[in-house]
């Protein structure tokens, strides 16, 4: 943990966390950012409106969602890395195409010509802005996922036409091979790590500086060395 915060404290990041809906990714991002004493962008679903609304009308709202999540993300990056500190982002902006707009494709709340619309504008925009330098991806199974969504409650997530667990299912299968994707498909210029959260408990200290140990290895390209016992 120390060596990690001394590093992003001399070395500026960007780290964006994926995964699933309730996977733990604000739970990870609150845990960076008060560990390693670095700077934390959100995702308040609360103060969006336009969630609230898709979440009631999915037809109506999915392509103007992706829309807004793309300008939103993309302001959240150039905010990070146009400063002086690490920031860790709860969210990676690729995610809004490669795993919501195909799962919402699949739906039928979005024709085939608003996804491909959406495809140009999201390769467009990873083009523009500078890159994130770590995707930090959290896999887990849905089973684990809706539990932790049910354990939260909230009413927009649980209620009327919030998430159900087949649409988790499905998400999850999306991002099985998000780590992959978002490299192939030209989204990410830099490493990827895959947590698997269904073994790793980011609330766990041990567990937690495993993270911190992976993060600055693949970030620094150095191994850390363990410590020797005393005699």
């Amino acid at each position: 943990e120390k060596i990690l915060k001394q590093y992003l404290k001399d070395h500026p990041k960007l780290i964006t966390l994926a995964g699933n809906v309730g996977v733990g990714k604000s739970t990870l991002t609150e845990i960076m950012q008060g560990s390693l004493e670095i700077k934390a962008l959100y995702e308040n679903p609360i103060e969006n409106p336009l969630l609230i609304q898709f979440l009631g009308n999915k037809p109506k709202y999915a392509y103007d969602l992706q829309l807004h999540f793309l300008e939103m993300r993309s302001a959240l990056r150039l905010k990070a890395k146009h400063s002086n500190y690490s920031y860790i982002k709860d969210r990676s902006l690729p995610e809004d195409y490669l795993i919501f707009s195909r799962h919402l494709a699949n739906q039928g709340n979005l024709s085939a010509n608003q996804l491909d619309i959406l495809s140009t504008a999201f390769h467009a925009r990873c083009e523009d802005l500078p890159p994130a330098d770590l995707i930090i991806s959290l896999r887990a199974s849905p089973e684990l996922a809706w539990r932790r969504i049910l354990e939260r409650n909230r009413p927009h997530e649980v209620e009327g036409e919030g998430w159900k667990l087949p649409e988790i299912q499905a998400l999850a299968n999306l991002y099985h091979t998000y780590a992959h994707d978002v490299v192939k498909y030209g989204f990410h210029r830099g490493p990827v790590l895959e947590i698997n959260v269904d073994q790793i408990n980011c609330l766990n200290r041990i567990h937690a500086g495993y993270i911190f140990s992976q993060i600055y290895q693949t970030l620094s390209g150095q191994k850390l060395e363990t410590p020797k016992r005393g005699k």
